[in-house]
């Protein structure tokens, strides 16, 4: 019986060290990628600084299967969103997708926006919604405080890129919040439709 306690603890010792340097893996990688770009300085700490929160221990409660899910689809539905406003407003404002040379720009540009905005919303949005879930389960507005958390760190990048970053934030708040009412499990694994 003591072999077998010995045995569980190793084995979940050894699963958590591998999380640990998957973590610092990924935070590792993506520091670099931001740290060679040529983004403002100012910036560059901003988005290390939100990658960092992955790192923070919390429990397996705050990084759920249901709670990451339901990011994630957050963060992609946003991203088709905001990467198809982002290149048909400019090129249906200025008609730019009337001939074929201004097609195939016009396919380069969904491809150039889409990486931009995945970028925002993986190594920014996430992090920073999941610190809004974790700030605003401390207080009794929860609804509203999170929405402040989104809108503040929106706007934190707001000199740079216009407004476009308090617009995202709070989109992928809305939609966050949709979701969690929607109580994603059922979406996603279909339950309490049979």
């Amino acid at each position: 019986m003591k072999s077998l306690n010995w045995y569980n603890e190793n084995k979940t010792m050894e699963v958590g060290m591998k999380l640990l340097f998957l973590k610092v893996g990924v935070f590792s990688m993506f520091s670099l990628l931001i740290l060679v770009s040529d983004t403002p300085f100012y910036m560059k700490v901003v988005f290390i600084s939100a990658m960092l929160f992955f790192l923070l221990p919390f429990g397996n409660h705050f990084f759920s299967k249901e709670q990451m899910s339901r990011k994630v689809f957050s963060a992609v539905t946003c991203v088709a969103v905001f990467t198809l406003l982002l290149t048909l407003v400019p090129a249906l404002m200025f008609k730019e997708i009337s001939n074929s040379t201004n097609f195939f720009d016009f396919g380069l540009s969904i491809i150039v926006v889409g990486f931009y905005v995945i970028l925002g919303f993986f190594i920014y949005g996430i992090p920073v919604s999941l610190l809004s879930d974790w700030i605003s389960g401390h207080f009794s507005k929860r609804l509203l405080v999170a929405g402040l958390v989104h809108l503040t760190f929106g706007m934190l990048l707001i000199n740079e890129l216009s407004v476009i970053p308090a617009i995202c934030a709070a989109s992928f708040w809305v939609m966050d919040e949709i979701l969690l009412r929607k109580r994603f499990r059922t979406i996603l694994y279909n339950e309490g439709t049979h």
